[in-house]
């Protein structure tokens, strides 16, 4: 339901991470390339702390979201299993040049479709917080986007600290997309992931793309990894 009270929506829907994730990175939604998103949900690192998060999207759940009140919006959350429950809420603010964002949740309650190992089912009471801040500026000739994200579990004695910097370089039809990603993961023994990414993406058309990305990766105690994809994307 939408009017001018704002928006209720009900079911399976994206949690109160997901948009403050690919909005404030230079991949964007990208799940196989973006250094953020794989130090957050699931992706190419292994990295712990996606645990915590568990997914980007949540069952069985009502979200209520504000107009807009000077370029902010702020949406809560909440969705309910059968012995415990997730709630959180984010907002997100754009204006002129910059975007701001912050997000909070509490999850407790494993999604359906999940990548994640279930730490919540395997440990009922079981209830992470993560938290974060975003900021983004467009200085016309690069964009810039920085974050810091917080996943936590005390009874588990899990901690994940990310902290991202990236941007969006303009060039030609196209742009050059620059990311690295830093976690600091901690339980009991401390790992650290460091993700680098560099592309190009060239706009054929406003419903064709063609890019090319390079990356590499570096764990604690492991070698290090490396990435490459070559695409051609159509929206339909």
């Amino acid at each position: 339901m939408q009017g001018n009270f704002g928006e209720l929506t009900l079911g399976r829907q994206t949690n109160p991470t997901f948009l403050p994730v690919i909005l404030f990175n230079a991949y964007g939604d990208s799940g196989a390339y973006s250094p953020l998103w794989h130090a957050t949900y699931f992706g190419n690192t292994g990295n712990a702390q996606t645990q915590l998060y568990n997914d980007t999207a949540w069952d069985n759940s009502v979200k209520y979201t504000t107009p807009s009140i000077g370029g902010a919006t702020v949406s809560l959350q909440n969705s309910k299993g059968t012995s415990a429950q997730n709630f959180g809420g984010n907002v997100l603010y754009f204006k002129g040049d910059l975007g701001l964002t912050a997000f909070w949740q509490k999850t407790g309650v494993n999604s359906s479709g999940s990548f994640q190992t279930d730490i919540y089912t395997a440990n009922p009471g079981t209830q992470s917080t993560e938290r974060g801040l975003g900021a983004s500026y467009d200085l016309h000739l690069a964009k810039l986007f920085a974050t810091y994200t917080e996943g936590k579990d005390k009874a588990l004695n899990m901690d994940g600290k990310t902290t991202q910097v990236s941007a969006l370089v303009p060039v030609g039809p196209g742009n050059v997309m620059a990311e690295a990603a830093h976690t600091r993961y901690d339980a009991g023994t401390i790992t650290t992931y460091d993700e680098y990414a560099v592309g190009y993406d060239y706009n054929l058309s406003k419903k064709t793309d063609v890019y090319a990305t390079v990356g590499r990766t570096y764990v604690t105690a492991l070698t290090a990894g490396q990435t490459l994809g070559l695409g051609l994307r159509v929206r339909f």
